[in-house]
């Protein structure tokens, strides 16, 4: 951890080392409570949630959690291999792809819903626990967030936003997250409508690589 020049560097899943840039814009957390950049110490379990700025990778948000027997990653999905139960998975930082396998008491969910593995298409957005194996890391569970194909709604802050390129971040405080939602550059209503702060809800559609605005609702102002 580099206070001097904001800049750190985290030893993510499979041993890859990512430099990650932070400001005072970046939130931290630990154990699922605020807590301060200067906490952040070399050696601790972190989860960072990043976005792009430039050819940098900025964090956005940081979770430092206690140590536990296995690991966490998120990414998308590859490949499934159901007759030897082997995932391929693009990890979400690095991009590179990883092969793991699925335990065979492995709990797939879907939101609050139990689901199974026929669910693990290719193009699908998944978060993952796992743990160590003889030869690849086997996982325990794993969470959907996201299919192709398939309509999703977020409410939040407009945290960021580029007109040019037709991305809107939107910032869920509740949740500790935000998320990365593309619209169409040329939709001038839709632009002119997002502000830098607004609250807003946004109907989208994953389509296998970004979640595409539908519609954008923004909440009704404040008169208190």
């Amino acid at each position: 951890v580099d206070h001097i020049r904001d800049r750190l560097v985290l030893q993510v899943f499979q041993g890859h080392k990512m430099p990650l840039l932070f400001d005072e814009r970046t939130q931290v957390f630990r154990d699922g409570k605020a807590a301060s950049l200067d906490e952040v110490q070399a050696g601790e379990r972190a989860y960072v949630d990043t976005m792009l700025d430039g050819t940098d990778i900025f964090a956005r948000s940081i979770r430092i959690e206690k140590p536990a027997g296995g690991g966490q990653s998120s990414g998308q999905v590859v490949e499934y291999r159901p007759e030897s139960g082997e995932l391929v998975l693009r990890d979400s930082i690095t991009t590179d792809s990883v092969k793991m396998r699925l335990a065979p008491s492995v709990a797939i969910q879907r939101g609050d819903q139990v689901t199974k593995s026929a669910e693990l298409m290719a193009g699908t957005l998944v978060s993952l626990t796992f743990s160590p194996g003889a030869n690849e890391p086997v996982i325990i569970e794993i969470t959907i967030l996201a299919s192709p194909g398939e309509g999703y709604t977020f409410s939040g802050q407009v945290a960021a936003l580029d007109v040019t390129r037709g991305l809107l971040v939107l910032e869920d405080n509740a949740r500790h997250k935000s998320y990365d939602l593309y619209f169409d550059p040329s939709s001038r209503q839709l632009a002119s409508s997002l502000k830098l702060d607004a609250n807003v809800t946004a109907k989208t559609q994953f389509d296998g690589r970004q979640y595409r605005v539908r519609e954008v609702t923004l909440a009704p102002a404040n008169t208190n």
